[in-house]
C-alpha cells in the first residue's frame, strides 16, 4: 500500500514540485529543493509514497525546519523528542531543532514507516502519527480530520504535477 504512485521519479518532477513548495509556503527555493530531494531518498529507503511524505510535512510544519508546536514537536516532520528517542538514537539524532534536513525528514519517515507495518493502513498510520498510537487505538478523531488534511495535501502535490507534466506534453514543441 505504500507506493501509489512514482511521480517523483525524475529531476524536472522534483523542481515542479519544489518550485510549488517555494511559492505555496513562503521558502527558499533551495530549502525546498533540499527537501524534496530528501523525501524522494526516504520515501525509496522506507517504501513510502513521497508525495504523502511530502503532505505529511506541510501539514505537521508548512515545510518550515525550526517548527515547533506547543505538545513540544519539533523541525519538519513535528518529531516529539520524549516520545521518539528510542528512533532518534538510532540515527544519531540527538537534537531535533538542529538536526539537519535530511535527518529531520528520515525521523519523520521513519516513524511514519513504523505505524503503517503497525496499522497496514494509511489512515490509520496518520491517525497514530499524529495523536500517538494509543491515542489512535481509542479511535479520539473519529472524522478523521488530520488524516484528510494530508491526503489533501498530498493530492494537491499531484495535482500540480500531473497538471503541469500534462501542459508540458500538449504544448508544441518550439521550432525555430
Amino acid at each position: 500500500p505504500a507506493l501509489e504512485h512514482a511521480l517523483l521519479k525524475d529531476k524536472e518532477a522534483q523542481e515542479i514540485v519544489a518550485e510549488y513548495i517555494s511559492s505555496e509556503f513562503k521558502t527558499s527555493r533551495t530549502h525546498a529543493e533540499t527537501v524534496v530531494a530528501s523525501v524522494v531518498t526516504q520515501s525509496k529507503k522506507y517504501q513510502i509514497d513521497p508525495l504523502l511524505l511530502l503532505g505529511l510535512i506541510a501539514q505537521e510544519s508548512s515545510f518550515q525546519k525550526t517548527a515547533q508546536s506547543g505538545y513540544g514537536a519539533q523541525g519538519l516532520t513535528q518529531v516529539v523528542p520524549e516520545v521518539h528517542s528510542d528512533s532518534m538514537k538510532a540515527l544519531g539524532i540527538k537534537n531535533i531543532k538542529k538536526a539537519s534536513v535530511d535527518a529531520q525528514v528520515e525521523i519523520g519517515t521513519k516513524i511514519f514507516s513504523e505505524y503503517l507495518d503497525r496499522t497496514g493502513k494509511i489512515d490509520n498510520a496518520l491517525q497514530s502519527y499524529n495523536l500517538g498510537p494509543k491515542a489512535a487505538l481509542q479511535n479520539r478523531d473519529p472524522s478523521y480530520k488530520y488524516t484528510n488534511k494530508v491526503l489533501t495535501q498530498r493530492d494537491l502535490f499531484k495535482e500540480v504535477l500531473e497538471n503541469r507534466l500534462q501542459m508540458e506534453q500538449s504544448s508544441p514543441a518550439m521550432s525555430s
